[in-house]
């Protein structure tokens, strides 16, 4: 089964982390997503698997790099081993 190739891009978009050990430092809590191994981003739920591939600081903002895809399928861009992202060509 061949998987079609669907690319979106968010430009702006709100996070709101919560939980008994946040406490709202999002600084803190990109710094240390973005120290994570690449394949210990990568989420599966049910039919469903994200990954963030790049997280990049610039003067205290952070640039965040998502991929989506649905499990069991070839993943295009996503190496499920790694978690780097590849672009075919």
């Amino acid at each position: 089964m061949r998987a079609k190739l669907i690319s979106r891009n968010i430009f702006a978009y709100a996070i709101h982390a919560h939980g008994k050990k946040f406490k709202g430092d999002y600084q803190d809590l990109f710094s240390r997503i973005a120290q994570m191994e690449k394949k210990d981003r990568v989420i599966k739920r049910r039919d469903l698997i994200v990954a963030i591939t790049d997280i990049r600081e610039n003067n205290g903002l952070y640039f965040i790099t998502f991929v989506e895809g649905e499990a069991g399928l070839e993943p295009l861009i996503l190496d499920l081993s790694t978690g780097e992202a590849h672009r075919r060509a």
